[in-house]
């Protein structure tokens, strides 16, 4: 049967035991599940968030540990309404509040660890959401960005293979009306409407019932750059690395490697962009430990 996504990984990954969540209180009183694998003395700490619809299961939790291993540090954060975070499910007051709770994750990770280096990271949606909340006229401060298999916009053809069989499509429905009106209102207008709906496969969401079946607006317009990614990446003005499989289902791997071209030229100089052979949408979460905790430590030079 065809899936969005490749699911087979090794069994030291699907046997890997989560931890349970710690919680960090968000602005608006919402309790923020996090999940901590940080090494006495780390060379960086990495704020990461998950794709659209998951949570930071044990795929995310074993990347974690393989970087902890590496002396990096990793909060694994699940986004308000999702995983075991507080919030009506794939919902959100509004895009604004989630970037909010990103600058009060990056506050509370900063005073845990002081002089050492903060980056940001996200995977797929997850990554979507850094690029909108690094592009935000205020937000907190990072030393860089890391983007794994990175949503770059929401206009999907520029990036996107388009499948002709709908069980290989990632987005089962789309519904453009709620995403137009909550746009053109600034957020005010569907921001609660469903709008993005997910293809997960049923034998998946039954082994994990925290996965979603689909976004609202307001959710959808935290984790989707809504400009091209050539304007995206002109306003990324850290050190940025940009991660993607050779065997992605879902985005062109070489349109993510040409967003190097539109970044401003030191940051440009400070960044990597790489795909991993052999390496799908999600098995990529097992394979750049590596690339990660070399390039962080590259920066110090």
């Amino acid at each position: 049967m065809a899936t969005p996504f490749s699911f087979d990984f090794p069994q030291e990954v699907t046997d890997f035991i989560t931890q349970q969540p710690h919680f960090l209180t968000s602005d608006d009183h919402m309790k923020l599940a996090y999940y901590t694998f940080v090494p006495e003395y780390p060379d960086a700490i990495i704020i990461f968030y998950h794709g659209a619809g998951i949570w930071s299961n044990n795929l995310y939790q074993y990347m974690a540990k393989e970087l902890f291993q590496k002396n990096i540090g990793v909060y694994l954060f699940d986004i308000r309404g999702h995983g075991n975070s507080q919030g009506k499910r794939g919902d959100a007051p509004s895009a604004q509040q989630i970037f909010d709770d990103i600058s009060s994750a990056i506050t509370f990770v900063t005073q845990q660890h002081k002089n050492i280096p903060i980056f940001l990271a996200g995977h797929s949606a997850g990554a979507g959401l850094i690029l909108n909340y690094n592009n935000q006229p205020e937000h907190a401060h990072a030393d860089g960005i890391i983007l794994l298999a990175p949503l770059l916009g929401s206009n999907q053809h520029q990036v996107a293979y388009e499948h002709s069989d709908p069980e290989k499509r990632f987005i089962k429905k789309l519904r453009l009306l709620p995403l137009i009106a909550n746009a053109i209102s600034s957020g005010w207008f569907c921001a609660h409407t469903p709008a993005l709906f997910f293809n997960y496969p049923e034998s998946e969401k039954r082994k994990d019932l925290y996965i979603l079946d689909y976004y609202t607006s307001a959710m959808a317009q935290a984790v989707m750059p809504p400009d091209s990614p050539q304007k995206t990446f002109s306003k990324v003005t850290i050190p940025c690395c940009v991660l993607i499989g050779e065997q992605d289902e879902q985005f062109i791997p070489k349109k993510a490697m040409e967003c190097k071209n539109y970044l401003p030229q030191k940051t440009k100089s400070q960044s990597v962009f790489q795909t991993i052979p052999e390496t799908t949408h999600l098995s990529i979460m097992l394979c750049t430990s590596d690339i990660i905790s070399k390039w962080i430590r590259s920066l110090k030079k």
